[in-house]
């Protein structure tokens, strides 16, 4: 529960300057990009559309336990936080290997964090861990 709650403040990352067309997903970058795109404009069905299947099913255990809807929980505790990176968003050392993908970014609190992401049906996707 502690990784998800660390990821969940690494996708406060997502919101960028430079925004993409939330369509092809054809590397890490590109899923940060989407990712940044649907937060800036609260498009949650574009944002699910940017994580793993095991992401969207821990947001759906934490949306239960609080007794609210995914949308809503996305809504409050994903899009209405603030962001804990530096705009524009730094990143370095994209990582692939295979079906899984590193990117580091950095933080307001001058550390950097890794994102983990996972390839499925040929897109990449945010998957929250290793």
């Amino acid at each position: 529960m502690i990784i998800f709650k660390y990821l969940l403040i690494g996708l406060g990352f997502c919101i960028t300057i430079n925004l993409v067309s939330c369509s092809k997903v054809d590397s890490p970058i590109a899923t940060l990009n989407n990712i940044s795109s649907a937060i800036v404009k609260k498009d949650i069905e574009e944002f699910k559309k940017n994580i793993s299947t095991s992401y969207l099913v821990n947001i759906e255990k934490l949306a239960s336990h609080r007794k609210i809807s995914i949308d809503e929980y996305i809504g409050k505790y994903i899009f209405d936080s603030p962001p804990k990176f530096n705009i524009p968003i730094k990143t370095r050392g994209e990582s692939i290997d295979g079906n899984k993908a590193t990117v580091w970014i950095y933080l307001k609190n001058n550390n950097w964090t890794q994102v983990f992401f996972i390839k499925e049906d040929g897109e990449w996707k945010i998957s929250g861990s290793d």
